[in-house]
């Protein structure tokens, strides 16, 4: 099965992909909020399309950083930093502390940062720690609420521009699994918290996406959108296709089954290196080339949708079909 490369249009889809981080804003009483998902939430809600909590279930919470436009020789960990600010910000407010896990170390080290005291200040911290405390990416213990950073995949529904000149502009994702000690008390993603989607309660759904005629050409951000578009307007987001056996599955569901997929590669190309083969993962893809998308809305029915992607185009239906 092949699965498609990501390509990236401004359009009306922006309200709803994001483009250009927003300055993150403080959150006081941190030692107030009951989760770190509602953390999450509260401070990232207007950068959403750089900053997703995407996927989430009782115990796990799936975050997407979505990095735009960045030219390959200056790739840095600045949405890395982000991550591990919340993680430790929040751990710490509710009277824990954090461990360095040996991916975010490794993360740490691959993505040199100038100009950055964080990425200084996390550096001395990992060194100082060292490695072999914590096989996972961030633990934090001794919590009111404890969770721990499983992964970090990186290169998620990576596309490639050519540059002016040589050389490429880039735009990917990184997605973040979070495992909670605690059911977590929201099942809310960040856009539904966000002040970014009050102009855009008014647009349609073919509006967003640039439908004419029933039909656009296939962007992950345009899957991504319908997502968030139908979840915003209280609506529930499915999708099938090969890798769910032809039956709808729950987008929660789907995507942190296609993170943990993606991980599970990364694990074993990385076992390949270490033996001496060559493997390079250019980019793991959510979708692949043939997929249904449905927007099911008990409370909204006018609002309920089917997408139809098949390789570089998507149909649109303004109905449940075969669901």
């Amino acid at each position: 099965m092949r699965l498609l490369s990501v390509l990236l249009t401004i359009t009306a889809t922006f309200i709803f992909s994001g483009c250009v981080a927003s300055p993150s804003p403080q959150i006081a009483n941190v030692d107030k909020i009951n989760s770190f998902r509602d953390y999450v939430i509260q401070k990232r809600s207007n950068e959403v399309g750089n900053y997703d909590v995407v996927a989430t279930m009782a115990n796990k919470t799936l975050l997407e950083l979505r990095v735009f436009n960045e030219p390959t020789t200056t790739a840095d960990a600045t949405d890395v930093l982000k991550v591990l600010d919340d993680a430790k910000t929040y751990c710490s407010a509710k009277g824990g502390y954090v461990i360095y896990g040996d991916g975010s170390i490794t993360a740490i080290e691959n993505l040199p940062t100038a100009f950055s005291f964080d990425y200084i200040g996390y550096k001395n911290d990992m060194q100082k720690q060292g490695r072999g405390k914590f096989d996972g990416f961030l633990k934090c213990t001794n919590s009111s609420d404890d969770f721990e950073i499983e992964y970090m995949v990186d290169n998620v529904d990576l596309r490639r521009d050519h540059m002016i000149g040589g050389g490429y502009m880039q735009t990917y994702s990184r997605y973040f699994l979070i495992n909670h000690q605690k059911p977590q008390s929201s099942d809310q993603k960040t856009w539904q918290n966000s002040s970014k989607y009050d102009n855009s309660k008014d647009k349609s759904i073919k509006e967003i996406l640039s439908i004419e005629n029933g039909t656009t050409p296939w962007k992950y951000e345009k899957a991504t959108g319908a997502y968030k578009y139908c979840t915003f307007n209280s609506g529930k987001f499915f999708v099938k296709n090969q890798i769910t056996k032809n039956t709808p599955m729950n987008i929660d569901e789907y995507l942190i089954q296609r993170a943990n997929s993606m991980n599970e590669s990364q694990i074993e190309c990385q076992e390949k290196r270490k033996q001496g083969q060559g493997c390079y993962i250019m980019s793991h893809y959510n979708f692949t080339d043939n997929d249904m998308f449905y927007c099911k809305n008990q409370k909204h029915t006018e609002l309920e949708f089917t997408l139809d992607h098949q390789n570089n185009s998507i149909f649109y239906k303004n109905s449940l079909e075969k669901f």
